[in-house]
């Protein structure tokens, strides 16, 4: 009882460090920018006489019209300490224009910063960041469509506290405090850890993501969710679906590369609560299928939002628990159930953007938890060879493979492991051939949801992203010429294997969002888990797996891999094409782990007591998620 209290007490502390340390990070950068102002503290316009127009570009009532040849508009401040200018714009479309701001540098010099505006259909305004003194802004609009419209420029030096960077602070706080003071607890719940951490950084990292479509697709797999759980077949889509699915490459090209702020944040979630308030042109019209079995979590939390009348951003971000939510339970049971690995499996499930795709709308993050679930149970009988596969755990390893598989179907080889167990592990002989006949009938009724499509005249594989894509003359290529396609697959497999499992596409791709720096550090920490994390439960201490085990799942990867880029020729690529598209390196995190967990070896003795090593570990890998999160997300589009 006293050391729960003791435990209690801790927690409590960390919590309210967190809390204070966040609170006097917010308080100090606001307040910093708001005593460097001066005298020129406030909100104030900037008149007429010291905004300059160049090429097409008008000037009526006060207001300037961008014409479509371009032109520029040149601002000037005369040495004015500027933490922000605003200006309002009304936009048909999305565009961008190029910033050159001329401001004050640490050494006193006045030199050129440069960096791109965005102009968001129906957005309002845009607040550009600048936290200097600056004696000039020139705007650049280059020659476009779009019609826009910009007026009232104002600075504003008023206090502005950002609870966005509270929350990074908070955050980064309790997690690098939680690892250090509860290390003894750490080491003995080596899932709970993760569960705080992964719950922890997603949530950060959910909360300071843009509004819009940041995942791969996303847009296709929130409107499927949204269908499932908040509409009625036949009923027509709020505004804001018809947005989101209407403008999903518009919205990322113009925002990629851009810089925004705080108040530009705030701006869409209110046009987008407005946007609930309006009837769409798109009705629900879609059919519930075999992948539907992915979306169900993300489809439960929305349907909840959305019976409670929660505003739409509120709605947004509880789809999106779903998705962490399940992510960090199952990772975390699934580590609590490994006999070795459990802090190389920690660190993968720990790597940025695995962070990412569980705060995206996707049915891959269910996929990847319900595999990896079901792996570990199979790793554990592969380590345990004398000890009796129980029932239990049988029922469910199938029912993680299947529900992993469900959505896709590629990955149902991962399974047929289960066919090489020894007898050793069974009551019987009669038990051992029912259990592996049912491991059958589930592989080929699996492999026949893919299977069967493909050979249908339907097109039924055709993926909704491609264009010209005919899944029939794929497959009149791929069976007509066997050796031939072998050669293309080979060729684009090996062109792209560093990346997809030690590069920058593998660990730090946060979709439109961009790429991180680490690619680099995440790969060495992969690398040097997987060499040094030795440790096992109890009996299992120092054991690795064996050279048989090894080449059964190398073997299964191998044609899990196969089949994923025979889906992606099929139903992503034009016919004929001797390059496959579509592919990414999140189709291979179902198996990534027991690819690293294969070059584990027997030769390396690692002598860290095991608390010490996993404090490393988990404070190496949170320093790479929350950096990634300041560099992309907190620096470009938060401040």
């Amino acid at each position: 009882m006293r050391d729960y209290l003791k435990r209690k007490g801790r927690l409590l502390i960390i919590v309210c460090l967190a809390v204070i340390v966040g609170t006097f990070t917010m308080a100090a950068y606001a307040g910093m920018h708001y005593m460097k102002a001066g005298d020129n503290k406030g909100k104030y316009g900037v008149g007429t006489e010291n905004v300059l127009i160049k090429g097409d570009i008008q000037k009526k009532n006060g207001k300037y019209y961008v014409g479509k040849k371009g032109g520029e508009i040149l601002i000037k401040l005369h040495n004015t300490y500027v933490n922000k200018l605003s200006y309002e714009y009304s936009s048909e479309y999305f565009s961008k224009a190029y910033l050159r701001i001329r401001k004050q540098n640490i050494y006193g010099a006045y030199k050129d910063s440069k960096m791109e505006d965005e102009y968001m259909k129906d957005m309002p305004r845009s607040v550009v960041n600048v936290g200097a003194k600056t004696s000039e802004v020139e705007i650049k609009f280059e020659k476009s469509k779009n019609q826009i419209v910009i007026d009232n420029f104002e600075i504003d030096n008023s206090l502005k506290l950002n609870p966005l960077l509270g929350i990074f602070s908070m955050a980064v706080t309790f997690i690098f405090l939680f690892i250090v003071f509860f290390k003894k607890e750490n080491k003995r719940h080596p899932a709970i850890t993760f569960f705080v951490c992964s719950f922890v950084a997603g949530m950060c990292l959910m909360l300071l993501e843009p509004v819009y479509v940041t995942g791969f697709d996303e847009q296709i797999h929130y409107l499927n969710a949204h269908w499932i759980g908040c509409t009625k077949p036949k009923e027509s889509s709020t505004q804001v679906e018809d947005y989101y699915y209407g403008y999903p490459w518009e919205i990322n090209t113009t925002t990629i590369g851009a810089d925004e702020s705080i108040e530009e944040r705030m701006d869409f979630f209110r046009v987008m609560n407005a946007k609930t308030n309006y009837t769409g042109v798109m009705t629900d019209e879609y059919e519930f299928k075999l992948s539907s079995v992915g979306y169900l979590n993300q489809a439960l939390l929305l349907k909840i939002g959305n019976a409670a009348h929660l505003p739409f951003y509120i709605q947004w971000i509880m789809g999106k628990m779903a998705n962490l939510l399940l992510y960090s339970i199952v990772l975390s049971f699934a580590i609590a159930i490994l006999p070795i690995g459990k802090r190389l499996m920690m660190v993968i499930g720990m790597m940025p953007e695995m962070i990412f795709q569980g705060t995206a709308y996707t049915y891959d993050i269910w996929v990847v938890a319900f595999l990896v679930l079901g792996i570990s149970i199979l790793i554990r009988e592969h380590v345990n060879k004398n000890e009796k596969f129980e029932h239990k755990w049988r029922i469910l390893m199938i029912i993680s493979f299947v529900l992993g598989c469900l959505p896709k179907a590629v990955y149902a080889p991962l399974i047929l492991s289960s066919l090489l167990l020894g007898k050793e592990k069974f009551y019987s002989k009669k038990d051992e051939y029912i259990f592996k006949g049912g491991i059958v009938l589930a592989f080929l009724a699996l492999m026949s949801s893919f299977i069967l499509p493909a050979l249908s005249p339907s097109n039924d594989m055709s993926d909704a992203r491609g264009s010209n894509t005919d899944s029939g003359q794929q497959m009149k290529y791929i069976l007509g010429q066997p050796f031939a396609y072998a050669i293309v697959w080979l060729r684009n497999v090996l062109k792209t294997l560093q990346d997809y499992v030690m590069g920058g596409a593998a660990f730090t791709s946060f979709g439109y969002l961009g790429g991180g720096s680490l690619s680099t550090c995440c790969a060495a920490l992969v690398v040097g888990t997987t060499l040094t994390d030795t440790y096992g439960n109890g009996k299992n201490e120092g054991k690795i797996l064996d050279i048989k085990t090894k080449c059964i799942f190398a073997f299964e990867i191998i044609i899990a891999v196969g089949l994923i880029w025979t889906a992606l020729y099929i139903s992503f690529t034009e016919a004929g094409v001797t390059e496959i598209l579509g592919t990414q390196a999140r189709y291979y995190y179902p198996f990534i782990f027991m690819f690293y967990l294969c070059f584990q070896t027997d030769k390396i003795k690692n002598t860290i007591e095991l608390g010490k090593y996993q404090m490393m570990v988990m404070l190496a890998s949170n320093f790479i998620i929350f950096q990634q999160i300041w560099e992309l997300l907190l620096v470009k589009r938060c401040l």
